[in-house]
């Protein structure tokens, strides 16, 4: 839209408001001939003659025109269109803003000259806070593990990190939903075979599938070279049962 050139609204129920569509399609036009009128300040003010040349009718034609938006209940009689300033906002011009605007920094301006100083501006900065590990108890180990078919021992997965105070090498636990993948392929979580050569798994591929998806995630997020090497042996195994 070029700039500065005045504008209204005009809104799609015009298309089909009983009202309007009652009308010809002349009479549509002259009462958008109007509205462009109000929008540039010729209303209120407008005269008959005015009007008559700006819609390019006759006067007679024009008592007619305005005598059927009057009873329509489209227009007053000096032209004035009925809710206008319902369906037009004063937001739509940008020259109250700009003037709002130019007011508010030169009140700021001033009460800066006047304090003698100027303040530099706030920086925000946002911290990000990492979130606390929390410890499970036995009944959320017992359902997580029922949930996800861990061939685990909830009570022995519970007393070895309340043993060590719940750490993965040096550094604190993060997610005891991780260290339950973990300790599912861990040596201290493997039965003695029954017999040589023999040792006792999970089946399941989609819970397979599922802790490799989780290895993978956890490999790419840690930092400490020891756990990264626990996740990747244990990935391996898991990789290779898969593959056979």
């Amino acid at each position: 839209m070029p700039k500065g050139l005045p504008w209204f609204r005009l809104y799609s129920e015009f298309a089909f408001d009983p009202k309007i569509q009652t009308m010809s399609e002349t009479f549509q036009r002259r009462f958008v001939m109007i509205m462009c009128l109000k929008c540039n300040g010729d209303i209120p003010g407008l005269t008959d003659e005015t009007a008559s040349c700006a819609l390019r009718i006759s006067p007679d034609e024009l008592l007619k025109t305005k005598k059927l938006f009057i009873d329509m209940g489209l227009i007053l009689e000096d032209y004035e269109i009925v809710k206008w300033s319902e369906r037009q906002y004063r937001s739509d011009s940008s020259t109250d803003r700009v003037h709002k605007f130019r007011n508010k920094k030169r009140e700021t301006l001033q009460k800066r000259k006047c304090n003698g100083n100027v303040t530099a501006p706030s920086v925000s900065v946002s911290v990000s806070k990492s979130v606390s590990f929390i410890k499970p108890n036995i009944e959320e180990l017992r359902e997580y593990i029922k949930e996800k078919s861990y061939n685990i021992n909830p009570e022995k997965f519970m007393a070895y990190y309340e043993s060590n105070g719940w750490m993965v090498g040096k550094n604190k636990m993060k997610s005891w939903k991780a260290a339950l993948v973990t300790w599912s392929h861990s040596d201290y979580n493997k039965p003695k075979p029954s017999r040589p050569g023999v040792t006792m798994i999970s089946t399941r591929t989609e819970t397979r599938a599922e802790s490799i998806e989780i290895l993978k995630e956890l490999i790419a997020s840690s930092t400490d070279e020891k756990e990264i090497a626990d996740y990747k042996k244990t990935l391996e195994e898991l990789e290779g049962k898969h593959g056979g």
